[in-house]
Order: C-alpha cells, then sequence, then structure tokens
C-alpha cells in the first residue's frame, strides 16, 4: 500500500520515465519490455512492444522494388521494375527502368521508385525512402 500512496505523491511511474525517455530520443520507433500476466500460469512475463514516436519510418530503395515487382506480379502484369547495372544501361534507361516481360524489351525509361510505389499503394503514407 504505502508504494501506491508513494506514487500518487509524486514519484514518476515505469510510464512517466519511458515516455521522457522517448521524448528525448529522436528515433521513429522504440522497443519497450512491457510486462503482461500470461493466461495460462498466472505469471508476469515482460514482453517487447514496439513503439512509433512519431516521423516516418525508412525504407530501403531495394525493398521499395521488391515490393513494387510483387504487386505487379500479383496484379499479373507484364511488367518488372529493373535497375541499371552498366554505364550504357544508366544513360539509355536511367537509374530504373521497367521491361516487358512477354516481350522481352523495355517499356519505360527513368521510372522513379518512389513514385511508382506511391501509385500502386505500395508505399505508406508513414513511410519514407531511405537510400
Amino acid at each position: 500500500m504505502e508504494r501506491r500512496k508513494k506514487n500518487k505523491a509524486g514519484v514518476k511511474s515505469w510510464v512517466e520515465r519511458t515516455k521522457a525517455a522517448i521524448a528525448k530520443e529522436p528515433r521513429t520507433s522504440r522497443t519497450v519490455h512491457v510486462g503482461v500476466i500470461d493466461q495460462q500460469t498466472g505469471k508476469t512475463k515482460r514482453v517487447p512492444v514496439t513503439i512509433h514516436t512519431g516521423g516516418k519510418f525508412p525504407v530501403s530503395t531495394r525493398a521499395i522494388i521488391q515490393r513494387i515487382n510483387r504487386v505487379l506480379a500479383k496484379n499479373g502484369s507484364d511488367e518488372q521494375l529493373k535497375t541499371a547495372r552498366g554505364w550504357r544501361y544508366l544513360q539509355n534507361c536511367g537509374q530504373y527502368y521497367t521491361i516487358n516481360l512477354h516481350y522481352n524489351c523495355i517499356a519505360r525509361h527513368d521510372v522513379s521508385p518512389k513514385d511508382l510505389a506511391r501509385e500502386l499503394g505500395v508505399l505508406k503514407p508513414y513511410e519514407e525512402v531511405k537510400d
């Protein structure tokens, strides 16, 4: 009982301390361990929980390309997003381009993965592309 009275009297709880620590750090997410009662055993165990603290989550360009290609394949499109791997492709097609798998030719030049990801709904509003 003394412990509860002490907390009400002005001592910071672990929740307040965690919120204060999160506010100091400029991270977009943080893992916090929370005590949860196990239904089967009745004992308390610590479970990691990820908390979103604001800002945008970074997503790599490679992950965006994989997401785009998965969505294009799922929708039945014959296109696939590729990255230029030589100076000739880089000069002729740009850094990113799409190929038509049916005809084996370049479909679009100078494709922006960010714009294509937003168009297909692959990149969420709370995510941003980090190179």
